[in-house]
């Protein structure tokens, strides 16, 4: 800060000292004695080298004398005692430092309205910077909280009121639609974000090609593309079908017609002729058809064998509960009921490849046994974050590697032939998947996000080559979970995601109905403490504001799109990622198509093309 002894007019100045030509140098502050004001005293420097302390008085006085006369102090006791300026400055310390509530020459009113309003504390500062400091001199900060004290006294009057009120209730009924929309959402994939690397573009940009339908040839009359009036209409009829000359044999050979040819029309039965014969003909199911009934009987092998499985350890179950009981009959017949009624035959289903011994569920802390179904790999929360992105829109995210041995002389131990193995490919942290695959996922709860695979480990492999052999989605995870557990925890992760989604959209709403009527609501906080910024008058900018240890704040402002781009890639994975490209979609799409650092480079090296 600055204090008198910067803008006083007196340093630097020459005066008579003693018959010796002095210079003054510096301006310090006098503590008073007893029934006296404070008072300024000078640091003089005489030509022979000595330093001198002489009051404001002589000081006065020797310029007077001079012809170099300045202005006096005319509240000298208002200058030296105000908070900021004299000793505090020169030597660190004020020996003369009272709190406001407790100093004798401030009255109780105006302590209290110093310690309740910064406004009157900003503006007894301000007006003691405009008094003793040049307005070429002043420093931003005491500009700004100039603007700001003239902000407020204009806002204070009726019409600005009136027009601030009008926008804040055109604002809150905009942002209260904005919210009722976002809370009649009925599915929750509405509220899943985009998958990462999804280069899927809007229908403006997509190239449209027509599609030339070939609608075959038709055997045609001289009059067969025109009406009753002899009109070409320019529309095809079906030829007519005859039937065919016979030879003499009632067993006529059949006549093949194409499908278009074949007209099909209401008849009257009482007017039919003798020769016209009713033929009952079944068509041959298409391939379409054919694929459902095959996925139809794939899905309830699926139930089969997950069924098979329950089936196995329930029967574990209730032969441990009747151990105790079978064992005073002389021939253990119950046993063998449960086993041949219950326990499955089929390979790969047995309760040993399903049994987890010691193994407990990570949502209930119960073993399998305890609810008579088998543990089962389910993703925790953060994989279940990324693959319900994919998953919802028909994309497959885990490839089957086979690597069992296809030799024929290979062991005949079938289960240690087994070795499939799961595979994910990641670019960094993203995961990637396929195209979207609607014949993939038919019939299948949320995209196939319950197609959970047995903890076991042979079971796992049994299951998983059945999953790869009927072309059917599975999903595995870190954690260990029975079914219903599983079932509970994925249905509590979506109720999750949509009330998250409903919480950023009344957010956002806010923050754009603040944006209208003048106040500004920041998009967030990174990692490091960086606040992001965008305001109503420079909709195409980002103001950035890095937080200072001595409390000031440092501001960027970046307006080309490939800047702000650098930004975003630079924040990586930080939560404020999402919310600067929803609010930056130019900058979004810069980084989709990866042309953001070409336009850097092209900022910094400009490469002249020199003709050939």
């Amino acid at each position: 800060g600055r204090w008198w002894g910067d803008l006083d007019p007196r340093i630097g100045k020459s005066i008579p000292v003693d018959g010796v030509t002095g210079k003054i140098t510096k301006c310090l502050y006098a503590k008073p004695e007893e029934n006296k004001a404070a008072t300024f005293v000078y640091e003089v420097r005489t030509a022979d080298g000595e330093t001198k302390i002489l009051p404001l008085e002589k000081i006065d006085a020797g310029l007077h004398e001079s012809g170099q006369a300045v202005p006096r102090i005319r509240f000298l006791e208002a200058v030296t005692e105000s908070l900021g300026y004299s000793s505090g400055i020169d030597h660190g310390y004020r020996p003369d430092v009272v709190p406001v509530i407790i100093n004798p020459n401030v009255s109780d009113g105006a302590a209290q309205v110093v310690l309740s309003s910064s406004v009157f504390r900003d503006l007894i500062a301000t007006s003691a910077t405009l008094m003793i400091n040049d307005t070429e001199e002043m420093t931003a900060s005491e500009w700004l909280r100039l603007l700001t004290l003239l902000l407020m006294k204009c806002s204070s009057s009726d019409l600005v009121q009136s027009v601030a009120s009008e926008m804040e209730t055109e604002a809150a009924e905009n942002m209260a639609k904005a919210i009722e929309s976002s809370a009649k959402i009925s599915d929750f994939t509405q509220a899943l974000p985009e998958p990462p690397f999804d280069d899927q573009q809007d229908d403006t940009d997509m190239d449209v090609e027509e599609q030339n339908v070939d609608i075959g040839e038709f055997e045609q009359g001289p009059e067969s593309n025109g009406d009753s009036n002899g009109k070409n209409t320019g529309e095809p009829k079906p030829a007519a079908v005859g039937r065919p000359e016979s030879n003499g044999n009632d067993a006529a050979a059949p006549m093949v017609v194409e499908a278009n040819a074949v007209e099909v029309a209401p008849m009257d039965i009482e007017s039919t002729k003798a020769d016209i014969a009713f033929v009952e003909a079944d068509t041959a199911n298409s391939a379409e058809d054919e694929l459902k009934k095959k996925r139809a009987l794939v899905l309830a092998g699926k139930v089969a064998r997950m069924k098979s499985r329950e089936d196995g350890v329930a029967a574990f179950c209730i032969k441990n509960q009747l151990r105790s009981t079978v064992a005073s009959f002389e021939q253990d017949c119950v046993s063998q009921v449960v086993e041949s009624t219950l326990a499955p035959k089929e390979p790969g289903l047995s309760f040993a490849q399903t049994r987890c011994r010691g193994v407990m569920c990570d949502f209930c802390g119960l073993p399998d046994t305890a609810l008579g179904s088998p543990l089962l790999r389910v993703p925790n929360e953060k994989e279940w974050d990324e693959l319900i992105q994919h998953a919802t829109r028909s994309r497959r995210t885990d490839l089957v590697a086979d690597l069992r041995d296809h030799d024929q002389h290979a062991t005949l131990n079938k289960s240690r032939n087994k070795k499939l193995m799961k595979i994910s490919v990641r670019v960094g942290d993203d995961l990637i998947s396929a195209e979207p695959d609607e014949s993939y996922f038919t019939d299948l709860t949320d995209g196939g996000m319950l197609e959970f695979l047995p903890r076991n480990p042979d079971g796992f492999q049994d299951e998983l080559l059945f999953r790869y052999d009927s072309n059917l989605p599975f999903i595995s995870g870190s954690m260990t979970g029975h079914e219903g557990c599983a079932v509970a925890a994925h249905n509590a992760r979506k109720i999750k995601v949509v009330e998250k989604f409903k919480e950023n959209e009344a957010l956002v709403a806010e923050r754009e109905a603040g944006i209208t009527c003048g106040r500004t609501l920041e998009l967030g906080i990174d990692s490091a403490g960086r606040s992001y910024w965008h305001f109503n008058t420079d909709l195409d900018s980002l103001f950035v504001c890095k937080p200072c240890p001595m409390g000031n704040s440092k501001w960027r402002k970046y307006s080309e799109p490939e800047a702000i781009s650098s930004i975003i890639v630079s924040l990586g994975k930080d939560p404020i990622v999402p919310e600067l490209k929803r609010t930056f979609p130019a900058a979004a799409n810069l980084i989709r198509n990866g042309t953001w650092s070409e336009l850097l480079l092209k900022r910094h090296y400009k490469l002249n093309s020199f003709a050939n």
